[in-house]
């Protein structure tokens, strides 16, 4: 566990800083890039409507550390299943506008039980609205059933794209129990002189237990927050911005939050077709929230958050991404508000115009918000997927997961194992279908 959490931080410090994240960032593809590109010749893209099937047998050898007398569902189970993911994705860009739409589901067939298990499924749909040269306002609405219990705790190197919804992490299921999870967010972007830009955002989420358990509270919660922005120089901008949240988990008092943020973001041209990106911020937080989920006792504490991230591109077709976040999260599953540090880098590219790979690899650490007490969960995750195209529309890839964590029993509901390692294989094909294309 030293050496990978050491690999993960060497790879985001040689970077230059650690980075953020959530829709991959892909590198450029090689000249004549064989899968899931458009045929040469045509002109850029304005519209369109891209349907992706991914059949894929896979193994996963789950071995619990800390059992008890738990039960474990099939998810905490070793053995073969046959999984189908199919996805839609539509764009639409015009002068004044962007549309983004997006869906997916996640079906798994356990043969030696006879049993199929529909995992997840969720839809996304975003709006961008140019209402100036000087002012754009975008709204974005998720909702996914089912996403995986923790995986919120992973940093991630990803950006906000439009019709993005939860992330349902398939992969990280822990459980069978059912749930719903909806993200609101909407922005308003403001010129308002030629160095100075403003930033008001807000977001809604809720999650909401289809089974009447007292062991998994549902949960809201709310963010409203604003920046100015000051471009200081060619590439360099200074920002300044608050932001204020609250949680509410059934049966607890609210937690609140209140965050400065003081930072800045650096862009520098490596070439004329290559750049690299970094940002980092740091701040206090004044945090009011119960030791556990069900608890009268709210204390107040206050911390010091920090979020910074890298994008680096390396040759004309790689790009290596990191991310480091430090803060208050509300994380599904969990029992009551967590404050953590996490970690991720990432490295994606082509090694030919028929085959790429990518890698990456995730660190997180933290305690329950108020008690202070040091370490009470850690979780690791690394991934590596080598894909290679046989036509322009099929492609097979073969892939490695690793998941590790290790919780006090206290943060956890009953029926999760306090530990868990899981190690899996995946072998599959992807088919692509350019639906439309304008």
């Amino acid at each position: 566990m030293r050496i990978l959490r050491r690999t993960i931080v060497a790879a985001v410090l040689a970077a230059g800083l650690p980075v953020p994240g959530f829709a991959q960032v892909q590198p450029r593809a090689p000249a004549g890039a064989v899968f899931g590109h458009s045929a040469p010749g045509n002109q850029e893209e304005r519209q369109k409507l891209d349907v992706t099937i991914d059949t894929v047998e896979a193994y996963d050898q789950d071995v619990v550390v800390h059992s008890g007398d738990t039960a474990f569902s099939l998810f905490q189970g070793s053995g073969f299943y046959t999984t189908v993911t199919p996805s839609i994705d539509f764009s639409s860009t015009r002068e004044r506008f962007q549309i983004g739409i997006s869906a997916g589901s996640n079906a798994r067939y356990y043969g030696d039980l006879h049993e199929t298990v529909l995992a997840n499924h969720s839809v996304g749909a975003g709006l961008m609205v140019h209402l100036s040269p000087d002012t754009s306002v975008s709204f974005n609405q998720g909702v996914t059933y089912a996403p995986g219990l923790l995986y919120g705790l992973f940093a991630s190197v990803t950006v906000p794209t439009l019709g993005s919804a939860v992330p349902a992490a398939s992969n990280y299921k822990l459980n069978n129990e059912s749930f719903y999870s909806s993200a609101s967010t909407a922005s308003l972007t403001h010129r308002l002189a030629r160095r100075t830009t403003a930033e008001f955002t807000a977001d809604l989420k809720f999650t909401t237990f289809t089974a009447q358990n007292t062991s998994y509270p549902d949960m809201r919660t709310e963010g409203v927050g604003g920046r100015l922005l000051y471009s200081l120089s060619r590439g360099v901008a200074l920002r300044v911005g608050y932001g204020y949240r609250q949680a509410n988990y059934v049966g607890s008092p609210r937690s609140t939050q209140q965050n400065l943020d003081i930072g800045l973001e650096y862009t520098r041209n490596l070439s004329r077709t290559r750049k690299a990106t970094w940002a980092f911020s740091v701040g206090p937080t004044k945090a009011n929230a119960p030791l556990l989920i069900g608890s009268p006792d709210v204390r107040q504490q206050y911390r010091v958050v920090a979020d910074a991230s890298l994008t680096y591109e390396m040759g004309r077709t790689w790009r290596l991404q990191g991310t480091f976040h430090r803060g208050l999260g509300y994380i599904e599953g969990l029992q009551g508000p967590v404050f953590t540090e996490a970690y991720a880098a990432s490295s994606t590219g082509y090694l030919n115009r028929r085959t790429d790979f990518s890698i990456t690899a995730a660190y997180s650490t933290g305690e329950s918000a108020l008690t202070g007490t040091p370490s009470e969960f850690a979780t690791y995750t690394g991934d590596a997927r080598l894909r290679y195209a046989v036509t322009r529309n099929w492609a097979t890839y073969i892939e490695y997961l690793y998941y590790y964590y290790n919780f006090n029993r206290a943060l956890l509901p009953p029926g999760l194992p306090p530990g868990l390692t899981r190690n899996g294989v995946r072998t599959g094909v992807t088919l692509w279908i350019p639906t439309m294309r304008h």
